[in-house]
């Protein structure tokens, strides 16, 4: 009870909004990606993807962290299914490119694109298990 004497109310979180959150700053990461990508050309390095996807990760998962701390029920079976979401999107990304995509692509293209949907994809998964923990 609070001072109030009404009950505090459990902050539900919106998948929806979670989803485009995430996705937004994903394309933040690989604008900033893509910027240090044409200063690095400059002085002979190569594109790595698997930086890009490393950098969109670093400034999307912020959002899903920020959920995190604010200390929800049930927060680590939550993280736990939005991880093995991110995980499993990644992989079969990653085998349905080596399967079907031509050899001429880079070998790190499937991987890359599941890591960007699967990133969102778990936040959605954090959302709805904790949504559905506050509501029992």
């Amino acid at each position: 009870m609070t001072e109030s004497g009404a009950e505090k109310e459990p902050v539900r979180l919106r998948p929806w909004y979670l989803f485009v959150r995430v996705t937004l700053f994903e394309l933040v990461g690989l604008l900033i990606w893509g910027a240090l990508t044409l200063v690095t050309l400059q002085f002979g390095s190569s594109v790595s993807l698997e930086l890009a996807a490393g950098t969109a990760g670093m400034f999307a998962a912020d959002t899903v962290v920020d959920h995190y701390r604010a200390k929800p029920p049930r927060r680590r079976a939550a993280a736990a299914a939005a991880l093995l979401t991110w995980a499993g999107t990644t992989v079969l990304a990653d085998l349905v490119a080596g399967r079907f995509l031509p050899e001429t692509l880079p070998d790190s293209l499937g991987f890359f694109v599941g890591y960007l949907v699967g990133l969102p994809c778990g936040a959605v998964v954090f959302a709805r298990v904790v949504n559905r923990a506050s509501a029992v």
